[in-house]
């Protein structure tokens, strides 16, 4: 199968509540995604569904994987970076 390219950045995969990086992410019944860290509510704090009872609340693997290929690729683009005008000649001071 091809592996499809899509252009993603950090902040569409951030925690609502600790605002950082989806960690070990769950869903819950309203489709939301959490640290898994940040949850142990009875209602959803971005839209305010109320679970009665409370659900248990699954690690989301897939969105877990996303996750990992993203850290990997954004560690790869930033790795250090070199200052060219250093190593040309031109611009050695004679």
């Amino acid at each position: 199968m091809a592996e499809a390219s899509v252009s993603v950045g950090q902040d569409q995969f951030s925690c609502p509540v600790c605002l950082g990086l989806l960690k070990d992410p769950v869903t819950t019944p309203c489709g939301h995604s959490y640290c898994k860290d940040q949850t142990g509510v009875y209602s959803c704090p971005q839209c305010r569904e109320t679970f009665t009872p409370t659900p248990v609340l699954r690690r989301n693997n897939m969105l877990a994987e996303v996750l990992e290929k993203l850290k990997k690729t954004e560690l790869q683009a930033t790795s250090p970076a070199l200052c060219y005008a250093l190593f040309s000649p031109s611009t050695h001071f004679k």
